[in-house]
């Protein structure tokens, strides 16, 4: 993200997983955040609320971005709210 460089990384390669879970996006700041990205073919709803949990288990707070938020552009705002919670 533009605003805020060297913040999040990408580490859905395995790069790093938390539990059994591999997460998409982790801040590599200090922040103990995720940001997980959902498509709606591959996810409903109530995968956000088990995903959001499992992680928070371990510390994490995980923001849920959908695809239809990233096509409308909604999610530089969502992000931003999320990084300054």
């Amino acid at each position: 993200d533009k605003k805020y460089p060297h913040e999040w990384k990408y580490v859905g390669d395995g790069e790093i997983w938390i539990g059994r879970k591999n997460p998409d996006f982790i801040n590599i700041n200090g922040q103990k955040k995720i940001i997980e990205i959902f498509g709606e073919y591959w996810h409903e709803k109530e995968d956000e609320y088990i995903k959001t949990k499992y992680f928070n288990n371990y510390g994490f707070k995980t923001l849920i971005l959908w695809c239809k938020d990233i096509k409308n552009k909604k999610f530089e705002e969502l992000i931003n709210n999320f990084y300054l919670s």
